[in-house]
């Protein structure tokens, strides 16, 4: 078992993952079994420890830091998104949509990014962001910047597959017409929807089984602020 000295105010999610880590540090026959760390504000179970445990592998920390080979094979190790080569995320995310993302390091998108500018002064962030922009949209883009057609008959026809395949689970009732209209062409997204894991090999969202046609029309349908605008 592991000892460690923390303040009292330090969050449960920080406290639960670095009690974890703590854990993993065992003999290899305890290995599997995080163990209870004792703290200056108390002692924290096993409950406690599994959570950080489920932290670690939701954040997917085993991807960069070294763990033994028992607690990568519990954890798994989730493959990143494709972004480089001819299959690259510029060929389908448009610029402002990929600047975006390094800025936001998925806090609001779900996604596992790190922070990794998080120490530089604002404008050298800023003029690393911007060539980290220019690098990625060479990578298999730039996409067709051109808005998606209006075609009233194509977005009903998506709109009833958008409801009737399941999307509504987990986007809600509508999709965020504002973020995928800045983000994505209708070639780009139709692409995406067909096979969501050939680019998000561990994403949450699973193939939906679209035909060429309904993957086209379901794009239209989310992309429709572009033909609006």
């Amino acid at each position: 078992m592991h000892t460690c000295a923390f303040p009292i105010a330090i969050s449960s999610s920080l406290m639960a993952m670095t009690l974890f880590f703590g854990a993993s540090g065992c003999d290899q026959k305890d290995a599997d079994q995080p163990a209870a760390v004792s703290l200056t504000s108390g002692s924290i179970d096993r409950k406690t420890a599994l959570a950080g445990e489920k932290l670690v592998s939701d954040a997917n920390c085993v991807a960069c830091h070294m763990a033994s080979p028992i607690v990568v094979r519990r954890l798994g190790n989730a493959p990143a998104p494709v972004i480089l080569g001819e299959d690259g995320v510029g060929g389908r995310l448009s610029p402002a949509a990929i600047e975006e993302r390094l800025q936001a390091h998925g806090e609001d998108m779900g996604q596992r990014m790190p922070d990794l500018l998080h120490g530089l002064p604002t404008e050298e962030r800023a003029a690393i962001t911007t060539d980290l922009v220019h690098f990625l949209v060479s990578q298999g883009g730039p996409i067709n910047s051109e808005a998606s057609e209006t075609n009233e008959v194509m977005m009903v026809r998506g709109e009833k597959i958008y409801r009737e395949v399941g999307c509504v689970a987990c986007h809600g009732p509508e999709p965020d017409f504002e973020t995928l209209g800045r983000s994505w062409t209708r070639t780009s997204l139709a692409s995406f929807l067909r096979d969501p894991l050939a680019s998000h090999p561990s994403g949450r969202m699973p193939s939906m089984h679209l035909t060429p046609s309904e993957a086209n029309a379901v794009a239209t349908y989310m992309l429709k602020n572009q033909a609006e605008g």
